[in-house]
């Protein structure tokens, strides 16, 4: 709680009550010593001499001098004391006038010391001083007291604690050059994406001149031995795209634009691109982005991929065509064995269900194993007739016979029958043959038979 504020008027300037007495009542300065205290600072008002008559609650323990926290200190008061004690003022001798020198009692030494310290330490401007307990420093600013509030004179010396202020300053400094270390940071990391970026990378100001261009940008478009800084950067797009490109910046100035349009060299030759554009507002100026990647080698890719696609398509025609065939031949090659299974075997399986004697059945056995085999055999082998199953037995003994040159009474002979039971079997055999009617014997068309069975 702030200590009760002495009248100023006579404290401060020393006078007689019956001197003034028309003085006005001074108001209660007592919430501006408490703002004072809340800040830090140390407020002491002093009398015409430099002696402290009021002082903030905090002077004791805040302020940096010596006699403070010597002769004053242990929570006793400072008031009385000159000012430049409590804070240890180096005071420089004074031979100069002081403003009672025709005083009745001479000189006033209070008055010459404090003169010395106003001409050291300037009123109304900072001055720094550094504490006689420790490196802490303070900022002291003098100012004198106007005539209304002390006639006789007087000065309120504040002094403020710098420690705040310059731990502030160090967490300051120190975020400054962090800063400044991750500016450049950021400036070096961008200088290197900018040169080494494999597209091209122009940047241009609202006009569309080129103020930047990186490496693959100059190399690309920049003239033999010239440069792109300086130059309209419509000139890299190809002419039938400036529309599409003019287009593209004004949406980028509410949006970043991608589209693929022509590009064109320094030497007039078009290729395709992909233009990436943007509108960038830097500290002092709106700059545009132009960033240009050429689709060259991807238009030769997807080309060569169409290509192959079409290779591959055709060949996949092609396999199904084969496939197909196949399926068609498995299928032709299938309907043929089950017919020839039918037409050969088939008959020879009849005959043998039929066959009441060893003899026919091994007959008729050895026929259809004959026949298995030559159907799994290649087809230009000789094979058997399938009308020549239709035979029984004693007819296939008769052509064989007649195969071999035999006439009919020897046939006769050698099979142990008639003569005519013979005749019967060759017309049967010629029936079953199908050459009843014709013109062909039964000696020449065996003849012309690759094989019989049995």
């Amino acid at each position: 709680m702030a200590e009760p504020i002495l009248p100023l008027a006579g404290a401060l300037g020393g006078a007689r009550a019956d001197a003034e007495p028309e003085l006005p009542e001074l108001p209660d300065l007592t919430e501006i010593i408490d703002v004072a205290d809340a800040l830090n600072d140390v407020v002491l008002f002093t009398d015409a001499r430099g002696t402290v008559v009021h002082a903030t609650p905090n002077a004791a323990r805040r302020l940096p001098g010596r006699a403070a926290h010597g002769a004053h200190g242990g929570g006793a008061s400072v008031l009385g004391a000159p000012f430049w004690e409590l804070l240890d003022l180096e005071c420089p001798e004074w031979s100069g006038p002081t403003s009672d020198a025709h005083a009745p009692d001479g000189p006033d030494p209070g008055r010459a010391t404090l003169a010395a310290i106003l001409a050291a330490y300037a009123p109304a401007r900072a001055h720094r001083i550094s504490s006689a307990r420790d490196a802490a420093t303070f900022r002291l600013r003098i100012l004198p007291l106007p005539r209304d509030l002390a006639p006789a004179g007087g000065c309120a010396v504040v002094v403020t604690d710098l420690a705040p202020l310059e731990e502030i300053h160090d967490e300051f400094r120190e975020r400054v050059q962090d800063n400044r270390a991750a500016l450049q940071d950021t400036a070096a990391l961008f200088a290197a994406l900018f040169e080494t970026a494999p597209s091209a990378f122009l940047l241009t100001d609202e006009d569309l001149v080129i103020l930047a261009a990186n490496p693959r940008a100059a190399a690309l478009f920049a003239p033999k031995g010239g440069a792109l800084a300086g130059q309209d950067c419509r000139r890299i797009v190809a002419p039938g795209s400036v529309g599409p490109f003019e287009a593209g910046l004004s949406r980028a100035a509410r949006e970043p634009w991608t589209g693929r349009i022509g590009a064109c060299t320094a030497q007039g030759q078009e290729f395709p691109a992909e233009f990436t554009l943007r509108r960038v507002f830097l500290s002092r100026q709106a700059v545009h982005q132009v960033i240009v990647r050429d689709l060259s080698r991807q238009r030769d890719l997807e080309a060569g991929l169409k290509r192959r696609t079409a290779e591959v398509e055709s060949m996949s025609l092609t396999l199904r065509r084969v496939i197909s065939s196949v399926e068609e031949e498995k299928q032709g090659i299938k309907d043929d064995l089950v017919q020839q299974v039918k037409e050969r075997v088939l008959p020879a399986v009849e005959r043998l269900t039929e066959s009441t004697t060893p003899e026919l059945r091994r007959g008729y056995r050895t026929v259809i194993r004959d026949q298995l085999a030559d159907m799994a055999e290649d087809a230009s082998a000789e094979s058997i007739d399938p009308v020549l199953l239709r035979l029984t037995p004693r007819e296939m003994e008769i052509c064989h016979a007649v195969r071999q040159g035999l006439r009919g009474r020897e046939i006769a002979e050698r099979l142990d029958i008639a003569f005519e039971t013979l005749q019967t079997h060759r017309k049967n055999i010629r029936r079953k043959l199908g050459l009843r009617g014709r013109n062909v014997s039964l000696a020449t068309f065996l003849a012309s038979t690759p094989r019989l069975p049995g």
